[in-house]
């Protein structure tokens, strides 16, 4: 298990952590080589001001493995706090990263929630990009899956994830 200190800062009482695009994908990559079951939020103003007044979703973001300052306002309150440096990790350009990285290192990705026709989408723009992945799959929530059946990324489309149990790889919510 590869254990990642977190630092992270209170933004309207969300735990936000304090990564940089390196440490944000190495973690995703990291989790899903152990194929470890987590969750990353990926959280803009709406989803820390839906965080102060809905405490079912203040228990996601809270327990999440990692929540990243997607909007520019969530990362302006970070480099407030003291972390000049904090740049805005946005949902879109996570994924393409961590797809270009998963590609290398032949990692396997599964979209939770999707469907056949974005995941033929989503080929048809990744090959421009030389981007081939071999292992990509999507599908509908899995509720009982054991955990060796859905390794990788899983990214959720639409609304917001609490992670089945038993899942395998990094959980990416986008909310």
């Amino acid at each position: 298990m590869v254990d990642f200190a977190r630092r992270t800062v209170q933004v309207l009482g969300a735990p936000i952590d304090v990564v940089d695009w390196a440490d944000a994908i190495g973690r995703i990559v990291a989790w899903g080589a152990q194929r470890e079951s987590r969750y990353v939020c990926i959280c803009n103003v709406h989803s820390v001001v839906t965080a102060s007044s809905d405490p079912n979703f203040a228990r996601v973001v809270c327990e999440a493995d990692m929540a990243t300052p997607d909007g520019a306002p969530v990362a302006w309150m970070i480099r407030r706090a003291g972390h000049i440096d904090q740049q805005r990790i946005n949902g879109p350009d996570l994924m393409w990263r961590y797809l270009a990285v998963a590609q290398q290192q032949e990692q396997p990705v599964y979209f939770y929630g999707g469907t056949q026709r974005t995941l033929d989408t989503l080929r048809e723009r990744m090959a421009p990009a030389g981007m081939l992945l071999q292992q990509i799959e999507a599908g509908a929530p899995l509720v009982h899956q054991p955990r060796q059946q859905r390794p990788g990324l899983v990214r959720q489309q639409g609304g917001w994830l609490v992670a089945p149990q038993g899942l395998t790889g990094a959980h990416h919510h986008v909310g």
